[in-house]
């Protein structure tokens, strides 16, 4: 009995040693301090939007041009977006996720021409370039058209002949004496024919307010820009929601090849159009939306700058870029060639007027600016201390952050457009000089180090 109760004893003893040995053990293992997680990366910044800007100016004055319709484009024709210009003239939209290298941005206003210009879109550096579309201002003519009938001439500034566009109002046309506008608009302030590439537009007259009908057919007299032969028959297409479309009538010419008449039934935007060809090699510059063939070459490095800064933004405006044009025109027959002024407005409707400014048809040079305006980066993450202070390639050391771009001048983008029919060709070639930023880097300056470039 003794000994089954010092057993008791012994079991209740081991028992009580086994517990306090666990308590002492969970009491331990609950004061030790755990493994240390890693402290997540802070979020990153949000992504900067993406933002088209641009301004619709004047082309003779600059001014801001307020209230004006922006369409911006994608290369295929679709409509990005349709928009309107402040009281600046100017528009901004938000391109982040459109993923387009090339936008076509369109542009019109009240007693202004259409007008287009290609904006360029750096996709790997998120940079748009900030576009101005030059409009100009289109000289009208008011005309009282009375039961009584009349004739009124225009002036036209694309005719070879150097005559004018003619409206021939017979008797109770009107019904009552009516107001209306006239002008002979220049080609490359309506957009291009639907078949653009195929088709080349030579004339263009605006009767406004569009809709009004004549009781008896008013006869338009077109001034051609370069010789037709007598009798010829040229379509008339009718502007409707800024497209062109068939009117089903054609106008014909009369025997001195300069002048083509057709009967119309009301007031429109009207032109006729031709088989003249727009071809040729487009470089560099220009981008064209037809289905010309495009070659992109960039030649000699003329220059090599550097610019260096440590806060803000640095603006570069020493810089100006030049373009020398030059022209060759070949008859292939007897006929005259076209007017100047013509084949130019039809280059500046092709490619965009603001690559043909200051392009008067003779051989010429023009100089434009060429302006960048480069933010402060901040500091690259990879290298920067925590502070922004040091670098972390170099432990210990103090040193100075800047950023430093270095811009490039090239020669030759060369531009090889033509105009052509049976009779003759009229052949453009530019030569363009202007500068692009050709490296971005921040630069660390430490006191006992040189300077290391880290590129962005």
């Amino acid at each position: 009995m003794k000994k089954n109760k010092n057993t008791s004893v012994l079991f209740v003893v081991t028992c009580l040693f086994f517990l306090v040995g666990s308590l002492l053990l969970s009491s331990c293992e609950s004061s030790r301090v755990g493994p240390e997680l890693p402290t997540p990366n802070p979020p990153a910044p949000p992504a900067q939007p993406l933002v088209l800007k641009g301004t619709v100016v004047d082309s003779k004055t600059g001014g801001a041009v307020s209230g004006a319709t922006v369409q911006v484009l994608k290369q295929d024709g679709s409509t990005v977006t349709t928009l309107a210009t402040d009281a600046t003239g100017t528009f901004s939209y938000d391109i982040t996720t459109l993923n387009q290298a090339v936008l076509k941005v369109t542009a019109t206003a009240t007693g202004y021409g259409f007008a287009f210009v290609y904006a360029t879109i750096d996709l790997v550096n998120k940079a748009a370039q900030v576009v101005i579309v030059p409009l100009d201002k289109i000289q009208t003519t008011t005309v009282n058209l009375t039961p009584l009938g009349g004739t009124t001439t225009v002036p036209s500034n694309e005719s070879v002949s150097g005559q004018g566009v003619t409206i021939t109002v017979p008797a109770n046309a009107v019904t009552q004496n009516t107001t209306v506008s006239v002008s002979q608009v220049p080609v490359n302030n309506v957009p291009p024919p639907t078949n653009s590439a195929s088709t080349t537009q030579v004339g263009v007259t605006n009767l406004q307010p569009a809709g009004i009908t004549f009781a008896q057919p008013v006869r338009l007299s077109f001034p051609l820009p370069y010789e037709f032969n007598p009798a010829d028959q040229v379509p008339l297409q009718e502007l409707v929601n800024n497209n062109w479309t068939s009117a089903s009538l054609n106008a014909v010419v009369d025997n001195t090849g300069l002048i083509a008449n057709v009967n119309i039934t009301k007031t429109a935007q009207y032109a006729l159009t031709d088989n003249t060809v727009v071809s040729g090699s487009v470089s560099g510059s220009i981008i064209s939306n037809d289905n010309n063939s495009i070659t992109l070459t960039l030649n000699k490095v003329l220059d090599t700058r550097q610019y260096t800064f440590s806060s803000g933004t640095l603006n570069i405006t020493d810089l100006t870029g030049s373009r020398v044009w030059t022209v060759t025109k070949t008859k292939k027959g007897i006929r005259n060639l076209p007017s100047d002024i013509w084949w130019i407005n039809v280059l500046k409707q092709r490619h965009g007027s603001d690559r043909f400014v200051g392009f008067t048809g003779l051989s010429s040079t023009t100089t434009f600016p060429v302006p960048f305006s480069v933010p402060w980066q901040g500091i690259p993450p990879k290298a920067a201390t925590s502070d922004g202070a040091g670098n972390i390639d170099y432990p210990g050391q103090s040193g100075n952050w800047s950023v430093r771009v270095t811009v490039t001048s090239t020669s030759i983008t060369t531009i090889n457009v033509s105009l052509e029919n049976n009779f003759w060709k009229i052949t453009v070639t530019a030569i363009t000089n202007s500068w692009v930023i050709s490296q971005k880097e921040w630069i660390w300056t430490g006191h006992n180090q040189g300077a290391i470039s880290y590129p962005f």
